[in-house]
């Protein structure tokens, strides 16, 4: 994006924001255009936390005059320099030309200071836009979780009915799984069950495992009752 504008940042203002990363004393830079280049008017020295400085931003602004505010936050680079926050307040009482020029030199100036410094930016056309409320709620907005697409909820349907068959499953399988224990008699009918010598064999739950004389085929269904295997 080229700067339709032809402002410039000026060699002071590069002065000051170079020496405001690597010292970390200064809290805020006020940019506005004057003579025809990007001027630091305003500098705040860093006096607490990133919280309660911010309660100066927004008496720096102008009803009717843009400005643009580079905030240090707290947080730093792996280099080691202090990230930054890009405000940018163009009010809406602003003169049409004055408006234009700030929107069209927007991108020049944090492009010549060095945009990987801007973690973060906030455009504003008032005061409210850009108060540490209005912060907040802007960082919120931004760690929300994205709302999920017509697919995605599709998808999650599909998962959710596809996790309660896998619950149904394992407790089926839970519950058939449930060992008893066979007495000694039983096992020793089970014994003859395999080797012929009886055809059939009732385990009955409770009372204890029992065996029974070997039925006729067409005697089991009357003979059966459940809990029996």
């Amino acid at each position: 994006m080229s700067n339709q504008s032809g402002i410039q940042v000026s060699e002071e203002l590069s002065r000051v924001f170079t020496e405001a990363i690597h010292s970390g004393q200064q809290r805020i830079i006020q940019v506005s255009i004057e003579n025809e280049s990007l001027e630091a008017v305003n500098t705040v020295p860093v006096s607490g936390s990133f919280e309660e400085d911010y309660s100066q931003v927004v008496p720096l602004l102008s009803d009717r005059i843009p400005s643009f505010i580079l905030y240090r936050l707290d947080t730093q680079s792996e280099g080691g320099n202090y990230e930054w926050l890009y405000l940018s307040y163009i009010p809406s009482e602003a003169k049409v030309r004055d408006k234009m020029v700030y929107a069209s030199t927007s991108h020049t100036l944090t492009n010549q200071l060095g945009a990987g410094h801007f973690v973060d930016s906030i455009f504003g056309t008032e005061k409210e836009d850009l108060s540490f409320d209005a912060y907040r709620k802007h960082r919120e907005h931004l760690t929300a979780p994205a709302p999920l697409t017509r697919k995605e909820e599709e998808l999650a349907e599909v998962k959710a009915a596809e996790s309660g068959s896998i619950n149904i499953a394992s407790r089926r399988t839970h519950v058939s799984g449930v060992n008893f224990p066979i007495s000694e008699a039983a096992i020793g009918e089970l014994s003859n069950l395999k080797a012929g010598s009886t055809n059939f064999v009732q385990l009955v739950g409770t009372p204890p495992l029992l065996c029974s004389n070997p039925p006729a085929h067409h005697q089991l269904a009357h003979i059966t009752s459940p809990p029996t295997f």
